[in-house]
């Protein structure tokens, strides 16, 4: 493995060395070649040796080496736990303050199987082993495979973590997930691929300490098929924990439906991009239960005009799309919906509904930064308190009509209020019974350019 030929050169597309064994395999011992893609020179690509499991039921040791076909795993090892038809349906290694270190370093793991119902878990419970879990390149997590970390022992894996890398065999691909549980302790990812194939769920969950992914995020991210059930990627912070993924955007709902699930804790990402307007199948979802959600840039929601429902970011807890420049934003399009219910609170510096998105404010609070636009998409404030720190602008573009709601609810502008103040736009703003306007330092105008209408009730 420390031959100066590895990761030396370039496949040329080719998937094959001239054995028939795959290539490129990136190792993770090497550094490509300038332009290279990760294939070793020469006819025959270095991969390493795999270790099998060979061991089914539950309660087995790790660092028991009549467990494995290779002997204890090394970093120069591809590790298998891919066990089917065990007729007790559970095969657990697990790991203690008594497992041998110098058996916790592979090159990948890959866990679960594609046969049947079993499952094919690893848990990390050394309550004081604060030794690395640590997978040097690639970890792939098959239907029914699952890492539980409950303890000190951080799981660390330095490439790319594909969960449910493969199709599901039963109807229901929730019940047999490919996922990483950190119910007590940490975890470190370089990049994270969720519900990678069709009729498959990839999970990620904590639920107490921290989750770190440094490279990229993206959930459901496999191709869909007529009369096949879309892929499923879900991130759940489930406790009082923190996640952070500050250095790329977090992508829900590339080709399938792609969640996001708070309720409690704290969750610091640089943003989100949730559906697809390429995609009909393309949907994410964010829910904050409970807890704080901080993105430093933008949340952007859109989708496919045929799809069956659009994306959401529904808020029960605080979610603040903020930064110390007042540049970050919330963009909902294509029927995407933001709701805010009672004793939710979002903050943002910029709202952008077009294409027919919507916001509402159920009774929570809602604050935002800079001059605020509704264009071509509809806002309703059927409760709680809505400051407008920078203004408020409602307009359309020729030929449709934005319409705005204010019902119960306590509306404060602390700049100027514009209703149709684009040339040709149409819009409509209701005040119906209950509800409070304030405009502070600023005018109220209506149709100064185009079509606008102000009612009360």
């Amino acid at each position: 493995f420390n031959s100066p030929a590895i990761d030396q050169s370039s496949s040329g597309g080719s998937f094959t060395d001239q054995r028939g064994a795959p290539r490129p395999y990136d190792s993770p011992f090497a550094t490509n070649a300038y332009g290279g893609d990760g294939s070793d020179m020469g006819a025959c690509e270095w991969t390493p040796t795999p270790d099998i499991w060979i061991n089914a039921g539950p309660f087995l040791y790790w660092g028991s080496v009549t467990n494995w076909s290779a002997g204890l795993p090394t970093p120069t090892n591809s590790v298998y736990i891919t066990n089917s038809g065990y007729a007790g349906n559970l095969t657990q290694a697990i790991l203690d303050d008594s497992t041998p270190t110098n058996s916790m370093k592979m090159a990948d793991l890959t866990l679960g199987q594609m046969l049947d119902t079993n499952i094919n878990e690893v848990d990390l419970n050394g309550p004081f082993m604060t030794t690395w879990f640590h997978i040097l390149n690639t970890l792939n997590l098959l239907p029914g495979g699952l890492v539980l970390v409950n303890g000190s022992m951080p799981l660390v894996v330095d490439g790319m973590a594909t969960f449910a890398a493969a199709p599901a065999p039963v109807a229901d691909p929730t019940t047999l997930p490919g996922q990483v549980y950190i119910e007590l302790g940490s975890a470190r990812f370089a990049d994270v691929n969720l519900g990678a194939a069709t009729n498959a769920v990839g999970k990620l969950s904590i639920a107490s300490g921290t989750l770190d992914i440094a490279g990229t995020l993206t959930a459901a991210t496999a191709p869909v098929g007529s009369g096949v059930l879309p892929c499923d990627g879900e991130i759940e912070v489930l406790g009082p924990a923190t996640f952070n993924h500050t250095n790329h955007m977090m992508f829900l709902g590339v080709e399938g439906i792609g969640r996001f699930f708070q309720n409690a804790g704290t969750t610091r990402i640089l943003g989100a991009s949730l559906g697809s307007d390429a995609q009909p199948y393309a949907v994410g979802q964010i829910t904050v239960a409970g807890g704080q959600f901080f993105a430093s840039q933008s949340i952007q929601m859109s989708g496919h005009d045929t799809a069956a429902f659009g994306c959401s970011l529904d808020v029960f807890g605080g979610v603040y799309v903020t930064n110390a420049s007042r540049s970050a934003f919330l963009q909902a399009g294509h029927r995407s919906t933001v709701s805010v219910y009672p004793g939710g609170q979002l903050q943002v510096d910029n709202l952008i509904l077009t294409n027919g998105g919507s916001f509402t404010n159920l009774g929570g609070t809602f604050q935002i930064t800079a001059p605020a636009g509704i264009t071509n998409g509809a806002a309703s404030f059927l409760g709680g308190t809505n400051d407008f720190l920078g203004g408020l602008n409602v307009s359309s573009a020729p030929g449709s009509t934005t319409t705005v709601e204010i019902a119960s609810a306590l509306v404060n502008v602390s700049s100027n209020f514009m209703i149709a103040a684009d040339p040709g736009s149409l819009a409509q703003v209701d005040i119906n019974s209950g509800a409070s306007v304030i405009v502070n330092s600023g005018t109220l105008s209506v149709g100064s350019a185009g079509t606008g209408s102000s009612y009360s009730t």
